[in-house]
């Protein structure tokens, strides 16, 4: 018993504290309990129930750490002030191998104080760390994570280290995570660097690639930006608003296909379209448009290819095939309308030699004759269009040719056209066809004057220019180099930029039906591709017109001289005259005897040929057509003289030569050419001016 009352309720009081323990132990099950001298005792039936909340306890906390070392992740439980209670298998696993997790990081120890010691990892990673486990136990955070890498087995993994508080009352106060991450790491490695292909391929290309969304771009390549003439994509990304780059006329439809394209309706995937540059110059885009998901939003991915030049180049490439096709044309043409109008010519020139005709019988037949000029004129533009005219080129004095042709450009213009002149001292020497320059000089007066229907002024200037490479209006290039340029500029009335493209075009025309045939300025055109010159044209609506003419120069040469027709020369030579069409036949071989010429003829070149090897006496001159039915042309029966009767001169004349002797539209060296249709009085010059050429003069024809 007890000494004592104190010693009594010391006893009831360790009675009661050991009660409410076995309580607590039991969960309130025990039903005795038996005090002895020694102590508290429990009976049979409390010893088996706290035996049994034992075992429950031990196999809950099995289940636990077996829960915890099947997790993957490195798991290490913290008390409330930041100590490591448990850790995981994966976590001791780490060990050998985490900087932050090692051997150091072992139950007992202060967690946040041994991250921030001493050791070879991150010291800005420790501190992220350790700062945020402290703030997770000072309730100050929810959470934190944050990525590293470390080296494990050799290798760098990468793991993502996440801390989050434990419930109150559960004894914990924060647990650990260290993930693994390195899979997901290399495959966004793997995705970015697909992405930076990708971004590579897309900047590197050469087609534009615009990304937008309600007109905003959100994606382009330097190409796009490039296209619209900005430095870079940078600078496309920063509009606010990608509508600027497209002409007003152009956006309603673009927008209208835009919004059906999102809507998932069918629209246009390949369209043209009118666009400017950032300068404001125009250019022609060809459009590849689709819509795209941009983060689960609908966007228009435009893929655009600059094809301005490339339509340039088509609608070039179409005007030189015309140009062709006309030519084509004209070759087929020219022979037999000229071989006609020679026909006229003849009979013509037979006719108006009659002194006794009555007045109005010679107008008739005059009227004739200068219709069938007309008609040789048209034949003649056509021929110089498709430079298929025949040159004869001598070096000239442009200002020479300007000041003789003046008095008659103003008979021709009237009086209403005051004329001026600027020519330049020194100006160089030009190997063109003299007569065919000046033809250009009238034509563009004429064509100046039309244009200054009330009268005007028209100016002729020359000049010296160095010129570097470029094109003319119809897209042939030029040489660079040095070029005599003759101008002729207008006040009249302009020309509008619709028509200004087409101007040097055959059979284009702004004149009414019958008031012009649209030659004019091809021939001009033709004429100075011919002679390896080019031509620019300027002008504006209301100021008038300025004409630019450029020819090579040459170092030196005969200057310009105008000769005077001379009277028709006669002769007494024998001729043979060779060519298929009859009429043409009979009409030249009618007008070289009326000349008094001894003349013979044949009807090809094969009979041609017979017949100059057949006679005991050479021919002095033999007269040919180049283009002629059978295995001999013209050219060849000329080649098969040279050999055979050398002593005999050749003259050709055609209307066509097939460039047969023509090499860039020039006459073959030591080649004379009558050109169809000629009159009498051309005929009897070229026969003189070719039989008074010696024949060691250059005169036999080229092989």
């Amino acid at each position: 018993m007890p000494e004592s009352s104190d010693e009594l309720l010391a006893l009831i009081q360790n009675l009661q504290e050991a009660q409410r323990r076995i309580v607590d132990a039991t969960g309130g099950k025990v039903d005795a309990v038996l005090v002895t001298p020694t102590g508290p005792v429990l009976l049979p039936a409390a010893q088996q129930q706290l035996l049994r909340n034992e075992a429950e306890y031990r196999q809950f906390a099995a289940e636990k750490a077996a829960i915890l070392d099947a997790l993957p992740a490195h798991i290490a439980l913290l008390d409330p002030e930041g100590r490591i209670l448990t850790v995981n298998r994966a976590w001791r696993d780490f060990a050998a191998t985490s900087a932050f997790s090692g051997q150091d990081f072992v139950v007992g120890l202060d967690y946040p104080a041994t991250c921030e010691q001493p050791r070879d990892a991150d010291a800005r990673l420790a501190h992220v760390i350790a700062h945020g486990v402290r703030s997770i136990l000072k309730g100050t955070a929810r959470s934190f994570s944050t990525e590293y890498s470390c080296e494990e087995l050799g290798a760098h993994r990468w793991f993502r280290v996440l801390g989050s508080p434990m419930p109150r009352g559960s004894g914990y106060g924060a647990v650990v995570m260290h993930v693994d991450i390195d899979e997901r790491k290399h495959a966004e490695a793997r995705t970015e660097e697909v992405k930076q292909r990708l971004e590579t391929l897309v900047d590197e290309a050469t087609v534009g690639i615009l990304v937008h969304e309600d007109w905003k771009v959100i994606m382009a390549n330097n190409a796009a930006a490039h296209i619209f003439g900005y430095a870079g994509k940078d600078e496309i990304l920063a509009l606010p608003d990608m509508r600027a780059l497209y002409s007003p006329e152009e956006l309603a439809r673009i927008t209208a296909y835009n919004e059906v394209r999102l809507r998932g309706g069918p629209a246009p995937g390949h369209y043209q379209v009118k666009s400017r540059k950032r300068d404001g110059t125009s250019v022609t885009l060809e459009n590849h448009a689709f819509a795209v998901d941009w983060g689960g939003r609908k966007v228009v991915c435009a893929m655009i290819t600059d094809v301005t030049e490339h339509l340039s180049n088509e609608s070039q490439i179409r005007q030189l095939q015309k140009m062709e096709a006309v030519g084509q044309l004209t070759g087929g043409i020219a022979h037999d309308f000229n071989n006609i109008l020679m026909v006229i010519f003849s009979n013509a020139d037979e006719l108006l030699e009659q002194v006794d005709l009555d007045p109005t019988t010679r107008r008739r037949i005059e009227q004739i004759s200068e219709v069938a000029g007309r008609a040789a004129e048209l034949t003649h533009s056509l021929l110089a269009f498709s430079r298929k005219l025949p040159l004869r080129p001598k070096h000239i004095d442009l200002n020479e040719l300007v000041i003789n042709t003046r008095e008659m450009l103003r008979r021709t213009l009237g009086a209403q056209i005051e004329i001026e002149s600027l020519l330049a001292e020194d100006l160089w020497r030009v190997n063109v066809d003299g007569a065919q320059i000046e033809s250009v000089l009238v034509n563009l007066c004429i064509n100046a004057r039309d244009a200054m229907s009330s009268g005007g002024r028209l100016l002729i200037e020359t000049t010296n220019v160095e010129l570097d490479s470029g094109s003319d209006p119809l897209g042939m290039t030029h040489a660079p180099g040095r070029y005599v340029r003759l101008t002729v500029t207008d006040t009249g009335s302009g020309i509008p930029p619709e028509v200004l493209s087409r101007v040097f075009e055959p059979f284009f025309t702004t004149k009414d039906v019958g008031k012009g045939t649209g030659l004019g300025l091809s021939m001009v055109y033709g004429f100075l591709k011919q002679s390896g010159g080019h031509v620019e044209i300027y002008s504006e609506l209301g100021v008038g017109t300025s004409i630019k003419v450029h020819l090579p120069r040459v170092l030196e040469g005969e200057g310009y001289e105008a000769v005077a027709a001379p009277a028709i020369p006669h002769g007494t030579e024998r001729i043979l005259v060779v060519e298929d069409d009859d009429r043409v036949r009979e009409a030249v071989v009618g007008q070289l005897m009326s000349l008094g010429y001894a003349v013979d003829w044949a009807v090809d070149g094969a009979t041609g040929l017979a017949t100059i090897e057949a006679t005991s006496t050479p021919y002095d001159l033999m007269l040919t057509d180049v283009v002629m039915p059978g295995p001999l042309s013209g050219k060849d029966l000329a080649d098969a003289v040279a050999h055979r009767r050398p002593e005999t001169k050749v003259l050709f004349m055609s209307g066509y030569s097939q460039d047969l002797i023509l090499h860039g539209g020039r006459l073959d060296p030591g080649v004379h050419l009558l050109t169809k249709p000629f009159r009498k009085a051309d005929l009897a010059r070229a026969v003189r001016e070719r039989l008074d050429v010696p024949l060691d003069a250059g005169s036999r024809p080229s092989q």
